[in-house]
C-alpha cells in the first residue's frame, strides 16, 4: 500500500510539473525541464527528455537560445557542442551567449583538449569580458593536467548517468535563482551588464599552452660507395700481351713490340678514379630535407581576407611547434600578432581565403585536419 502511495505521488508530482512547464515563456519551460534533468531521479530525467523532445518540435521554440542551450545541457556527449555554437550564432550579445561560450570551454577541458579549451576561454574573455562565468571557467581548465590533442572524439551514448562534461561544467554553474511557478534558473543571471564589443580573438595561458613537437624527417643514409671493379679492357690486354708472347716465333720481335704496346694502352685509358664518382653524388642524397622556414613579418603584414583560427599562444616562439604541426599537413599556417586586453599574443591561423563563403567552405577540413575547432577571421 505504501509502494502504490509513493508511484501515485510520484506521478502526481510529474504531472504537476508537466503543466508548470505546459505553462509561461520558452525560458521559463526550458529552465524547469533543466531543473528536472538535473534533479538526479530517473523518472525525473525520463520526463525532462520528453518535454524538450516537445520544445524541439515546435519551429519557434527549435531556434530559441535558451532551449538550445538546455538542450546542449542534456547531451552528455559532444553532440552538444553544435548545439553551444548554435547559441551564440543565432544571438551573439544576448543572454545566453557567455553561458555557451563557457560551456564549449569546459566540454573541451573534460575532453583533455587544450586547444578547444582555451580558444573558447579566450572567446568567452574577449567577447564578454564582464561575464561572471570568465573566472570560473578559468579556474577549472587550469585544474586539467593531462592536456592532449585528441584525434577522434569518442561520442558516448545518452544516458542517465553524469559525464566528465557535466561535473566539469557544474563547476562553473550559477547559483540558482527562484523565477516563479515553482521553476528555478540554475544558469540565469542578470543580463544588464552583458553588452559587449563583439571580438574574434582568443587567448591563451602560458602555463596551460600544449606544444606539440614532431619528430625531424629521418635522413637516408648515403649509399656505400663500391670499389671499381678491375676493368675487362686491361684483363685482356694483359692476357693479350701474353698470347702474344708466347705465341710468335722469335724473329718477328718488331711486331711482337708493335702489339704489346698497343694491346696495353686500353689499361692505361681505363681510369677507375673516373668511375667512382657516385661518393660525390651520396653526400647530396644524404643531406635531410630543410624545414619550412617561419613566415617573417613582412609575410604576415601581406595577408588580407579571412581565415581560419586554430588556436592563439603568449608568445610566437611558443607558437611555432603547432605552425609547424600544421605545416606539416601541408596547410598554410602563420603565427598572427594580436592585441588582447593590452596584451601581445600570437594566433595560429591557417589561410588566407579571398571571401567569407571559401573560408566557411573549408572549416570542416581544416578541423579534420588539426583535430581541433576553428572559426572565422578577418585579417587585415
Amino acid at each position: 500500500m505504501n509502494r502504490v502511495t509513493v508511484i501515485l505521488a510520484l506521478l502526481a508530482c510529474i504531472v504537476a510539473a508537466n503543466g508548470a512547464v505546459a505553462q509561461g515563456t520558452y525560458e521559463e519551460q526550458s529552465l524547469a525541464i533543466l531543473k528536472l534533468y538535473e534533479s538526479g531521479n530517473k523518472a525525473k530525467r525520463d520526463t525532462a527528455y520528453t518535454l524538450i523532445d516537445r520544445l524541439k518540435a515546435d519551429r519557434q521554440a527549435r531556434f530559441s537560445p535558451v532551449v538550445l542551450f538546455v538542450r546542449g545541457e542534456m547531451t552528455p556527449d559532444d553532440r552538444s557542442l553544435n548545439l553551444y555554437r548554435e547559441v551564440i550564432a543565432l544571438d551573439p550579445g544576448g543572454a545566453w551567449a557567455d553561458d555557451a561560450a563557457a560551456a564549449l570551454a569546459c566540454r573541451y577541458a573534460a575532453n583533455h583538449d587544450s586547444a578547444g579549451a582555451h580558444t573558447w576561454l579566450g572567446m568567452l574573455k574577449s567577447n564578454y569580458p564582464r561575464s561572471p562565468l570568465a573566472l570560473s571557467t578559468q579556474d577549472s581548465i587550469a585544474a586539467v593536467k593531462d592536456w592532449r590533442v585528441p584525434e577522434t572524439p569518442a561520442a558516448s551514448p545518452k544516458t542517465g548517468a553524469t559525464s566528465k562534461s557535466d561535473t566539469a561544467r557544474s563547476q562553473v554553474r550559477r547559483p540558482a535563482t527562484s523565477s516563479g511557478g515553482g521553476a528555478q534558473s540554475t544558469v540565469r543571471r542578470d543580463t544588464a551588464t552583458k553588452a559587449s564589443p563583439k571580438s574574434s580573438t582568443k587567448t591563451a595561458t602560458p602555463s596551460s599552452t600544449t606544444t606539440s613537437t614532431t619528430k625531424p624527417a629521418s635522413t637516408t643514409k648515403p649509399a656505400t660507395t663500391t670499389k671499381p671493379a678491375t676493368s675487362k679492357t686491361s684483363t685482356a690486354a694483359k692476357s693479350t700481351t701474353s698470347k702474344s708472347t708466347t705465341s710468335k716465333p722469335a724473329s718477328s720481335k718488331p711486331a711482337t713490340s708493335k702489339s704489346t704496346s698497343t694491346a696495353t694502352k686500353p689499361a692505361s685509358t681505363s681510369k677507375p678514379a673516373s668511375t667512382s664518382k657516385p661518393a660525390s653524388t651520396s653526400k647530396t642524397v644524404s643531406k635531410p630535407a630543410a624545414p619550412t622556414p617561419p613566415a617573417s613579418d613582412s609575410d604576415v603584414s601581406k595577408l588580407h581576407g579571412y581565415a581560419l583560427q586554430v588556436g592563439v599562444f603568449p608568445s610566437k616562439e611558443a607558437a611555432q611547434p603547432r605552425v609547424a604541426e600544421l605545416q606539416q599537413k601541408k596547410l598554410q599556417v602563420y603565427a598572427l600578432p594580436k592585441f588582447i586586453e593590452g596584451k601581445k599574443q600570437y594566433a595560429v591561423i591557417v589561410g588566407p581565403y579571398s571571401t567569407l563563403e571559401e573560408a566557411d567552405n573549408h572549416k570542416a577540413e581544416i578541423a579534420a585536419a588539426c583535430g581541433c575547432q576553428s572559426f572565422i577571421v578577418k585579417v587585415e
